[in-house]
This record gives C-alpha cells, sequence and structure tokens, in this order.
C-alpha cells in the first residue's frame, strides 16, 4: 500500500501565548487515522478528568474556607450573646439590691413617722390641743407626697447611669465577605 501524501502550505509566525507553533501531523492511512483519534480522545478525557479533579479540589477548599468562616461567627455572636447575659443578669442584681436596699429604708422612715404621729397624738390628747396635730399631719401628708417623686427620679438616674455604662459593640462584617 502507498501512502498518499497532501501537499500543505503554511507560514512560519513568532511564538506568543496567543499563537502557538505546534507539531501538526496529517496521516491518510485509515489505521493510523483511527490509532491516532484513539489516543487523542484518551488525552482529551484524562486532561478532562484532570480538569474535573483540580476544580473539585478548589470547591472542597472554598467550602471548608466558608465553613471555618461560619464557625467562627457563631462563635463570635454566642460570646457576645453570654456577655451580654451576664452583664443583664449583673444589672438586673444590682437593681434588686437597690429596690431592696430602698424598701428597707422607707419601712424603718415609716414605722419612725407612725411611731412619731403616735407620740403626737398622746400629747394633742393630754394637752386637748388638736391645731398643733392637724398641721404636723399636713405637712406628713405632703412630705409623704415629695419622698417618692424624688425615689423615683433618684431611680431613674440609676438606671441611666448603668445604661450608659454598657458594653457597646460595633456592627460585625458580612462572614461571607
Amino acid at each position: 500500500m502507498e501512502k498518499e501524501y497532501i501537499d500543505v502550505s503554511y507560514t512560519e509566525c513568532e511564538d506568543t501565548p496567543q499563537n502557538k507553533n505546534g507539531d501538526i501531523t496529517i496521516c491518510t492511512d485509515p489505521a493510523s487515522a483511527a490509532i491516532s483519534g484513539f489516543f487523542g480522545a484518551v488525552n482529551n478525557i484524562t486532561n478532562s478528568i484532570k480538569e474535573y479533579n483540580i476544580c473539585k479540589q478548589q470547591e472542597e477548599t472554598k467550602r471548608a474556607e466558608i465553613k471555618a468562616r461560619l464557625k467562627l461567627g457563631l462563635a463570635e455572636i454566642q460570646a457576645k450573646k453570654e456577655i451580654i447575659l451576664t452583664q443583664m443578669n449583673q444589672e438586673h442584681e444590682l437593681k434588686m439590691l437597690y429596690i431592696q436596699n430602698n424598701y428597707i429604708i422607707m419601712n424603718r422612715k415609716l414605722d419612725e413617722a407612725l411611731e412619731f404621729t403616735r407620740t403626737a397624738i398622746e400629747i394633742a390628747k393630754a394637752n386637748k390641743d388638736m391645731s398643733e396635730l392637724i398641721d404636723f399631719m399636713k405637712a406628713q401628708a405632703e412630705i409623704c407626697q415629695i419622698r417618692p417623686q424624688f425615689i423615683l427620679e433618684q431611680m431613674d438616674k440609676t438606671i441611666a447611669q448603668s445604661n450608659s455604662q454598657r458594653i457597646t459593640f460595633g456592627q460585625t462584617k458580612g462572614y461571607l465577605e
């Protein structure tokens, strides 16, 4: 069997990334063309498998990175939550102590006022002069209206001060940037 050759004309050009010169083999023999085509297909399949594995590895790496960032972000959120809950519990305990102390003080003062009022009533009965007792009761009623107002104002100031001392966290950035 005689091989047939095809005349081909070509021009040479410089090797650049856009224009690579390579060997081109043209064979007119059907068996050689089939073998060459088979090996070319095998090479293409092999190259495709390599590219697929590279892409798969890159995607797995990106997924692992995203999962790590998410875990880190969740841990940060949990830590901030615990800090805020602890702070809120401490503030609540302080406010409850403040309220209990005010309650104890007010009960003592009320007991003192009741004892003083009883004494004033006994003196007024003994002297048979109720005018001083009436003046005393009016003054005591005015004090009773002023004192709770003062205590409420003090409690508001204390709450405002404790709110201004709270830990503030800056806004966190997105985790998937």
